[in-house]
């Protein structure tokens, strides 16, 4: 799904875990300096990524594949965004620093109503049906 920025992130549903990746797309920045639009592109794919947590009731293992960034303050920016976006979500979660690779694992409390599969129209009720 694309941000407003022009990047873009790609979410991956499996059995096991969620993988989120995130990529600049048309996004080139508005400076010079490549890190500041990576740093801006991951920035508003967080607010993205909880959204979409929240909307596809995501939970277990979450996987976020944040653009690789160079500057460890910029990591941190990001870690606190994640953080601070998380804070307001009622169900409990747990965020892992990152790793060597960029990688960001999310631990997250989804409903226990959740379907692995979608369902089909009721033609009785014009609900969803088991």
């Amino acid at each position: 799904m694309w941000l407003k920025s022009g990047g873009y992130i790609v979410i991956n549903q499996t059995e096991a875990l969620v993988a989120i990746d995130i990529n600049t797309g048309k996004y080139v920045g508005k400076t010079a300096r490549l890190e500041d639009t990576i740093v801006k592109t991951n920035c508003d794919a967080v607010k993205e990524i909880v959204r979409q947590i929240r909307l596809r009731d995501l939970g277990g293992i979450i996987v976020v594949d944040f653009i690789d960034m160079d500057e460890r303050k910029n990591r941190q920016k990001v870690m606190q965004a994640l953080e601070e976006a998380m804070k307001s979500d009622r169900a409990p979660s747990k965020i892992l620093q990152f790793n060597d690779f960029g990688l960001s694992p999310l631990l997250a409390n989804g409903s226990s109503n959740r379907w692995s599969e979608p369902c089909t129209p009721c033609p009785y009720a014009m609900r969803r049906a088991l």
